[in-house]
């Protein structure tokens, strides 16, 4: 597969870090709206409660989709993979690096 991606990872780049992809975009915004600087709520109303956990200053949230049999979601069914998952990083109620995609098997 050429030009394929399993995982994405958005963040605002240090100035010390080589990143794989710069993007020349005023901001990246997923298909559902998410983008950095989002609140932990506006996240919820997006995607439902999720999984939380705090990890010293931030708030990690996570949510997952599972279907080892492929035979319940439609959207792993499409993509012929068995789950899929988001883990969003808050900082001081803000979203500060968020990652997305799918678990290969």
């Amino acid at each position: 597969m050429v030009h394929a991606f399993a995982e994405f990872k958005v963040t605002q780049a240090d100035k010390n870090e080589s990143a794989i992809k710069v993007l020349s975009l005023p901001a990246f915004i997923t298909g559902k709206g998410v983008r950095l600087g989002i609140t932990q709520k506006q996240l919820t109303e997006i995607f439902g409660q999720g999984v939380e956990e705090r990890v010293g200053r931030q708030s990690i949230v996570h949510y997952k989709i599972e279907d080892i049999a492929l035979a319940s979601s439609p959207f792993l069914q499409h993509y012929r993979m068995p789950s899929y998952y988001g883990e969003y990083h808050f900082e001081g109620g803000k979203l500060v690096e968020f990652r997305f995609g799918f678990e290969l098997p």
